[in-house]
């Protein structure tokens, strides 16, 4: 299911994620909770390696969702609302799949801005 995700910039250059349900919240967590921080997305991805490393639990909290990472799932749960879409459990690996593939399009368009401030 994690291969329906599709992380894009809208046309005023935000970073957006899709995905098929039932997995809205994993797109909502991506945008509302790590939005465009580079750091923030690390720290994510630093914190479920740690996870597999001690088989400990992690939980985090952003803006308006909860994170909680065992050694073979997440689950995502938005802290305002309820309902279909407000939640979601996932494997680990399509976790730091999704989290990966939103640092990787943070990344590019920090290429992008370089690139255009050396232009101009």
């Amino acid at each position: 299911m994690i291969n329906s995700l599709k992380v894009s910039f809208s046309e005023d250059r935000r970073l957006r994620a899709r995905i098929d349900p039932p997995l809205q919240a994993l797109a909502s967590y991506l945008e509302q909770d790590i939005q465009f921080s580079a750091e923030g997305a690390e720290q994510i991805l630093t914190a479920c390696a740690n996870v597999l490393r001690t088989g400990d639990e992690w939980e985090g909290s952003g803006n308006a969702f909860t994170v909680t990472s065992g050694t073979t799932s997440v689950r995502i749960e938005c802290d305002y609302a309820t309902g279909p879409g407000s939640s979601c459990v996932l494997t680990r690996e399509d976790f730091v799949t999704a989290v990966q593939a939103w640092l990787d399009a943070i990344y590019r368009r920090m290429s992008e801005k370089y690139a255009q401030s050396l232009e101009g």
